[in-house]
Formats: structure tokens, sequence, C-alpha cells
């Protein structure tokens, strides 16, 4: 290996001037001090789009080397690429000099030889890396060089350690994904005992699968298939949680999404089951300048863990295995081992040791026939399930099914009763459709039964679920947009914005989103269902694609300053209160001199004076009353604009009413009253002015949607419809933004700023909300979330990987600020973050059981205390019932949750009605959370360490490949340690 680290820079140098080489040849033309961009570049030296990242990787390599730099968003020329008077004398030159790197060296001297002819599409990377067909060269690449010796003797070496803690009596079975040349497989299988392994052997390509078959012709026991990973792997042939060890050998990486492809690993895993990834890590010019020359090198689609390069970083991996639910997780050699050893890895992991227990099936069936085949499929593997549909009353049919009123709160509880189950699946939403012409009272009935079902559905499940209530699974299709150009259903939208709440104040139900594509069939719902980990919960199936829902910071390029028309009008509804009045004001100094103001009641007295202010600037102001919910109220406020005012070219629609309260104790009513402006306004705004050449369709909707907020369901349901309105109108080509506002100060609804405040979230002044505003309308963006928040405290509350998936993403780039800042010596001010663990119980273990119930009512006081507002826990007497202390409904989910991350437990959702003081709190607890818990606690066995010890490898690049292997065996016995 020492060798290996002495030639490989030598490699990359050579490889820098053959690429410089090519872009000469294909008529590199910017001089010195110029700057030029990828587009540019592209476009005149006639680059194909297959080739279009390679592309971006080159001029990369080139900055490494001098010739470029970074500059005004594209490269400014340092140094003319050039072509080499003879390359072919270096290659031979550097071969010489390594003989035993010829495999390495011929194949990249070949490759570069024909690198401009591939980037313009006149020549071919298969021929170049299996001339004539051959795969004698590769396969020596990955069976037979140095590099490959030592890593596949590691995979060999982790492979003979599971064996040995497999039981003698019990099939080994074995899947190898990605197989190629077999170059792993034949350090593997002489490992594997002949008389009872089961081996499969998988590629993408037949030709592999046939090459493997001659190869391996002595080994009975293994099978040859065809297989892509990246694909639902139970509809190519493989059968779920059927294989205890899964090999896959530099392919793992050229897969389009990684964490769909270890959904499908994990799929294919057995509880307990072995992973055993050889992957490249890190920028390898090597690689680039052969394999990355094929289209599948480039092909990789999730750019927020993949932004510009198809390899992952040692960190990365063990994060995103961890994430995906993996444990266990090691990379050998670790990251910070010397030269060579730091760029290749083995990477072990284990699936979780029990896959979901799932019980009896509720299935609340839609009128498409989903809910019969999926209740179908589940019987197939032995599951049983019931089907419940709307109707008039409830019943229960001959063929076990039932019906029911979905507008009845109490036939849900009657369904409920009548049998235990384990999971419900909610499908009622399937049926609304937002096809025009729709009319309102449509509109609402559709509403109606699937958001009011929904509501009475959670209530039911709350009230009738006990200790362990079902799994909810919410299920609709296209109310999510992966492309804004892709058409979306927001009147399935409600609920996703519905279910945001659902998941705030009952996580016992577990409740997860999943969103099926216009193609997406009940095949895909079965996966995502019988699959799923809990990891997700929030998820859209679209055109073979698993997207998980993540929050992410909006970039904002430099746009000139917005400007309203003077010769034309906008409308505002809600124009009369609240933020109308501030945006009029603000639209009239930046050019707006013809607006529209409408709201249900007269203008308010701040109305009244920005409408005196905005007149005496020269602007024409019209003061219209009328609901935005009612039809009439709409046509007659467009014909009055119509009639009176210049052509009506961009209508904001921020009306909106409140009626806060947890779902335990809301009703369809109260929901009506909320969704009315949000949902039916922005329906009849929309189809009432989509024959008119509007420039703007602005609505202002709320982070709660985006969030979810306790006591706020109605109100979330109402504006997730407004998000993915704007979304159906891009995809016909109309104007649409929606904004997903946090809480502005002093305007609003004061309830929002306080929530707003206790989640770690703050207030904006309305001079920084309309600031954002103008970047928004001139970004021009489906979406935009304004949210400022101190976001170490938002995430502070959760232990590293603990946090919602909504949150991954920015939960990393925190993480990775902080990092920085403390490499380079900054303060990094950050809220005190979750520790480990539940902390009560923690502390409960040290404590002995006579002090336990008081140490727990210290607790409990002090947790109310904190939710109440109070200043001192001694204020609150330990029998005296918590709400005559000012503890509302939402207080009580708070506190609940708090008591339940405590413990580690999810408690019930009427702890608070249940057990009104700190005494009874504090006995429940005690007696059936705590000593449970405690005792099993003591009872099990001293847990055998999973994690993997650091060991040093500072020296391992001067050991022989034995000694490696040696060295390394104690982490390959701590990941197989419970392989059995």
């Amino acid at each position: 290996m020492p060798l290996y680290d002495e030639m490989l820079p030598q490699l990359d140098a050579l490889g820098g001037r053959a690429v410089a080489a090519a872009l000469h040849t294909l008529g590199w033309q910017w001089a010195v001090g110029e700057v030029v961009t990828v587009e540019t570049a592209v476009s005149h030296l006639h680059i194909i789009p297959t080739q279009r990242r390679l592309f971006g990787r080159l001029l990369e390599m080139l900055a490494e080397d001098g010739l470029l730099a970074a500059a005004d968003g594209g490269w400014r020329v340092l140094r003319v690429p050039q072509a080499e008077a003879d390359l072919a004398a270096e290659w031979a030159a550097l071969l010489a000099a390594y003989p035993q790197f010829a495999t390495e060296l011929k194949l990249a001297q070949r490759c570069t030889a024909g690198l401009a002819n591939v980037l313009c599409g006149q020549g071919d990377p298969l021929q170049l890396l299996f001339p004539g067909g051959s795969l004698a060269d590769t396969e020596k690449l990955y069976q037979e060089t140095p590099v490959a010796r030592t890593y596949n003797a590691l995979v060999r070496e982790a492979v003979a350690t599971a064996v040995a803690a497999w039981p003698d009596d019990k099939p080994l079975r074995v899947l190898e994904i990605g197989g190629g040349t077999g170059g792993t497989t034949a350090y593997v299988l002489s490992q594997l005992p002949a008389d009872r392994a089961e081996y499969v052997f998988t590629d993408i390509s037949p030709l592999f699968t046939q090459r493997a078959e001659e190869k391996f012709r002595d080994y009975p026991f293994v099978q040859y298939r065809v297989v892509d990973i990246a694909h639902e792997p139970t509809a190519q042939g493989l059968a779920a949680h059927s294989f205890d060890l899964v090999l896959a050998a530099n392919v793992i990486h050229a897969t389009p999404d990684l964490r769909q492809t270890l959904t499908h690993v994990q799929q294919l895993l057995a509880p307990n089951g072995l992973l055993v990834l050889y992957e490249a890590m890190n920028k390898q010019r090597f690689s680039d300048l052969t394999v990355g020359m094929t289209e599948g090198w480039w092909s990789f689609t999730d750019a927020n863990l993949r932004p510009d390069y198809a390899l992952l970083r040692h960190e990365q991996w063990l994060a995103l295995l961890a994430e995906m639910g993996f444990v266990g997780g090691t990379a050998v050699p670790e990251a910070d081992a010397p030269g060579i050893l730091a760029q290749q890895a083995v990477v072990l992991a284990r699936a979780p040791e029990t896959t979901l227990s799932f019980g009896r099936w509720l299935i609340l069936a839609d009128q498409s026939g989903v809910g019969e085949q999926l209740a179908a499929q589940l019987e197939a593997r032995g599951q049983e399930a019931a089907l419940a549909r709307p109707g008039t009353s409830y019943a229960q049919l001959a063929d076990g099914s039932f019906t029911l009123n979905p507008a009845d709160a109490g036939q849900f509880r009657q369904l409920l009763t009548a049998a235990t189950y384990g999971q419900v699946v909610y499908l009622w939403g399937l049926d609304e459709q937002l096809a025009e012409p729709l009319t309102i009272a449509d509109l609402e009935a559709g509403q109606r039964q699937i958001v009011g079902g929904a509501l009475y559905l959670v209530q039911a499940l709350a009230q009738t679920g006990g200790a362990t209530p079902p799994r909810l699974w919410l299920v609709t299709r296209q109310a999510q947009a992966t492309a804004d150009d892709l058409p979306a259903n927001a009147a399935q939208a409600t609920l996703w914005g519905f279910s945001h709440t659902v998941a705030l104040e009952h996580p016992e139900l577990g409740c997860t989103r999943l969103d099926l594509g216009q193609d997406g069939g009940v095949d895909a719902l079965f996966s995502a269902i019988w699959h799923g980990d809990g990891h997700e919960d929030q998820i859209a199936l679209c055109a073979g694609q698993r997207y998980a829902r993540r929050l992410t910071r909006a970039d904002w390029p430099s746009m000139p300053p917005v400007a309203f028309r003077d010769d034309a009008t906008y409308l505002i509804t809600g124009g009369l209160r609240g933020l109308g009045p501030l945006v009029a004001e603000w639209m009239v100094a930046h050019g707006a001199r013809h607006l529209a103001l409408m709201g249900r009641s007269g203008a308010s007295a701040p109305a009244q004076a920005a409408i005196a202010t905005m007149e005496a600037a020269g602007a024409q102001i019209l003061v219209v009353q009328g609901d935005v919910s009612q039809e009439a109220d709409v046509r007659r406020v467009l014909a009055e604009v119509a009639a009176t005012m210049p052509p009506l070219v961009g209508v904001i629609h921020s009306a909106g009413a409140l009626d806060d309260g947890v779902l335990l104790q809301q009703n369809w009513d109260r929901f009506r009253t909320v969704m009315a402006a949000k949902v039916m306004g922005s329906w009849l705004l929309h189809t009432l002015t989509r024959d008119l050449p509007l420039e703007q369709f602005v609505l202002f909707s709320t982070g709660v949607s985006l969030l979810g907020a306790p006591g706020q369901g109605n109100h979330a349901a109402a504006n997730a419809f407004m998000d993915t309105l704007v979304y159906a109108r891009r995809a016909q080509g109309l104007p649409g933004i929606s904004i997903n506002w946090g809480a502005w100060a002093d305007i609003g609804a004061a309830a929002d700023r306080n929530l707003a405040t206790e989640r770690g979230v703050a207030t904006f002044s309305p001079t920084e909300g309309l600031a954002a505003l103008a970047r928004i309308l001139a970004a021009n963006r489906a979406q935009v979330g304004v949210i400022p928040a101190d976001w170490p405290q938002v995430l502070g509350a959760f232990a590293p990987g603990e946090e919602p998936s909504l949150f991954r993403e920015l939960a990393r780039e925190v993480r990775a600020t902080e990092e920085r800042a403390r490499a380079t010596g900054a303060q990094v001010v950050a809220a005190e973050t979750a520790v480990s663990g539940p902390e009560l119980l923690q502390a409960l273990t040290a404590v002995p059981a006579n002090k336990r119930l008081s140490v727990i009512s210290n607790h409990v006081r002090q947790q109310a205390a904190q939710v109440l507002g109070l200043d001192s826990p001694q204020r609150i007497n330990a029998q005296q019932p918590l709400q005559e202390l000012g503890l509302d409904s939402l207080m009580a989910v708070e506190l609940r949750n708090k008591l339940g991350s405590s413990v580690g437990q999810v408690l019930p959702a009427t702890l608070l009605f249940e057990y009104p003081t700190v005494k009874e709190l504090a006995d429940y607890l005690l007696h059936e959370v705590v000593e449970k818990l405690v005792a099993a606690d003591e009872a099990q066995p001293a847990p055998e360490q999973e994690t993997i010890e650091e060991t040093a490898v500072a020296e391992l690049d001067e050991l022989a490949e034995d000694e490696m292997a040696a060295m390394l065996l104690d982490k390959l016995n701590a990941i197989t340690r419970k392989f059995q």
C-alpha cells in the first residue's frame, strides 16, 4: 500500500494533464483572465447532455491543478489548457515505474485517450472499459489489484466472522447485489458452508449473471438472477426479509436514490441481518476518468444528499444508515486512515432485530378499489383485514365489512370497539378530486367526508385505543408536489395539513402520511406500508421514486427591486384588517396606484388611516365588503373592480379566521369555520379569475401547514389546501405563490405569536416581513416559508439523529455550522441539547425505591410550572387540579408530551383529564410506567456492545493484508456478534 500512495498522486497529475489535452482537442478558446461558465463551455465544446456532470467535474480538476479558479458563477482562466507533447510516453514511464499497478494505469490511459470523443458523443465509454466486450481488465480491477485484494479480504473476513457466529443447524441466506464481474464473490464463496448456504448472485445485466454462472459453476448453492436494486425488489421475485446477509461491492452508490435503495435493502434483510458494503469514499480522479465516463456514475437524483458527486464520505454513510434504521454501523478503515486507506472502506451495519408486528388491519376503503386490493395483498400474506366504507348509517355487512356515517363521531367509536386493530389505513381521501367545474357545495361536502372523517377517526382512536393504540396511515394521491410542473390535488392536501397536528397531539398513533403519484397503484402503497420502519413519516411515492418531506433553507439570488404597475389593479382580500392595510400601503409605496380592498366587515381604524394615507399619495382605493368564501360576493366584487378600475392583474389573498382547540374538543362545524376563507375562498378566487390575465396570484398561508401546531388542526388543514393549489395553478401555466408566514410582531393573532415563541420560533417585525415579501415576489417560487427561528434552540430539544424527519436537513446544516465554528475557535451559542435517553428514568435508577415517588412528584411539578409559565414550582399544590391554575387543553398536550419524553414513553391522550393533579400524575407515572420500566431494565442482562470501538490505523499502510485483517478483527466481531 505504501507504493500505491506513492503512485496515486502521479496518476492524478497525469490524469489532469490528459483532461487539459482533451479540452484543448475539443476547441478550448478562452484566454487567461476570461471567465467562462459551465453552460457556455458545454455549448461551445459540444458536450452532450449525458456528460454534463462529468464535464463539471473535469473543470473542477483543472481548478485543483491551478488552471482555473472559481469566479462569478463560473471559472476564471489562470492557464490555458494545452495538449501535452507526448502523453503516451508519460503513461509508459509511469507504468515502467509501477508495473504492479498495470491494470489501473492501462485502463486510465485508454479511457483518457478517448475522453474527448466520449464528451462530445463520438465515443462509447463502454468500449473503453470493456474493449471488444472483454471483461478481463475490469475483472482484474475488482479482483486482482492490490487495492481490490485488500478490501475484498476485509469483506471475506466479515463474512467468515458472520459464518462463525451463525448456528450450525440453520441455513444461511446470502444475497449479493450488483455482483458484476464477481470480483468480491470470488473471495466470499469459499467462506460459506456449502451444505446450508443459499447464495443469490444478482446484477442488473444478464451478461454479468451469465458470466458469473460460468465462473462459479463449482458452487452449486449459488443462484443467479437479474435484479435492479433501485426498483422494488419484491416485484422482481425476491421475498421480503428473506436474507440473513446482504453484500454489495461498489454498487450502491451507482443507484439514483440512496435512501430508496437502502429501503429496498432493508426490505430484503431478515431481522438482525447483516449488511456488508464495499464502497469508495471521497472524490477520486481515477474513478471519474474511467467508470465516471458512464452515464450510471452520474445518475444520482438525491440532490439533498449528493448535490454534485456520486460518492459519500465515511461519516455520511454511517449517518445515512442510522437514518434508515440500520444499527451498529461502522466503517473499516476509518476516515482518518492514511493515504489510500481513507479512499475506500468496508461498511457494516445490521437490520433492526424485529420487524413490525402488525396486528389486525382496519382499512377505511375508497371507492376506486385501492382498499380492496390492499386487503387482498395483506390477506395473501396471512394478515386479517376489515374494510369500512362511507354510508348513511353504521352496519356490519355479510362479508364482514362495515359502513358508517362520516358525520357521526359516535359511529367511529362503535367501529373501533367492534374488534382490536393494530393498523388503521385511511383511504377516504383518495375519492376527493379537484376537477373543474366544482361547486363550493361539492367542495365542502368532500372536505367534510375526508377531513371530518379523519377528525372523528383520530378522536375515536385516542378514546378507545388504550395504552397501545393502532398505528394510523393517512393516504392521499398527488396531494404533495414533488416538482413545479406536476399536477397536484389541493382537495386531498387538507388531510396532510391536518395530519401535522395529529402527529403533535397524538404521537402515540405513529401517524404516517403516504402520497401516491398519478400512476401509483396498490403495489407501491402496499410496499410502503408493509416495509415502513417509522423512520420516515411523510412520504411521497411518485414515478417510481420515494421522496421524504424535508424543510430546507431557500437560497436567494440577487433580484431587482419589486415594482407594481400603476396602470392596473390589485385585489387584496382581508384587506381591511390585520396584514391587509399594511401590505396595501407597502404596495402603493412601490408603485401600485389602484387597489381593491375586500373584507367581511368595515374598515378598522388602522385601515381607515392607511386608506387616507394611500389616497393622499395619489392611489385609487376601492373598499368593498364581501365574504370571500361566498361565490356571489366574489363575483360581485370582481364585477365592481372590472367596471370601475383598470384591469385586474394581481390577487393577494390574506383573509382567514382562527378557532383553536385540541382535536379531542373539535368538531366539523369549527373546522368549517376556519376552512371557509382559506379553502373555499382560494378556490373561488382561482376559478373566477383563471381567464383573467393575472400576473400575480399570492396566497398568504401559515407556517402551521408546514410544521403543525397543537390546537390548530383546522388552521393547518385549511392552509395546506392553498399551499398545494399554487402547484396546481403553476402546472396549468397560471401564476401562483404560497407564503407560509410565521408570526408577525404586533399583527395577527397573539396566540400564534406565543405558540411560535415557545417552540423556539421568533416573530419578525412588519419591516422584516415586507422585505421578505418583496424577495418572494421577485423570486417567483411556488412555496416559501418565512419562519425566523433560533434553529439550534429548536433542534436542541432533540438528541442528534432523533429530530423529526422534517428537520433532518436543517439539523445537518446547523450542526455542520457549529462544527466549523468550533474548528475555527469561534464561540458556538446553542440551546442545551437533549440528554440521550429518558432523563427521569435514568435518574430514578440511582434512587432507592422508597424515594422515587418524591423525585417524580418534584419532576411533574417542575414540568407543570414551565408549561403554566409560573415563576416557581412551589406555587403548585400537589392536590390542586392543574386546570384551576390555568392549564388549558393545549397546555395539557404539551405537558403530556414533556412527561412522556421524560420516561421515554408515549402517554395516553387523556392523561391530564384522568389524572388532573400533580399527586395523581406522579402516582400514575410511578406505578403504571416507571416501576414496570425499571423492573424490566433490571431484569435484562448487560447489553452486548453494538458500537464499534475505535482502533488506531496510523500504521495500517505498513502492514500486510493478513495483518490488517487481523487488526480489524475486533471491529468485525463487534458488528457480527449478534448476527444469529
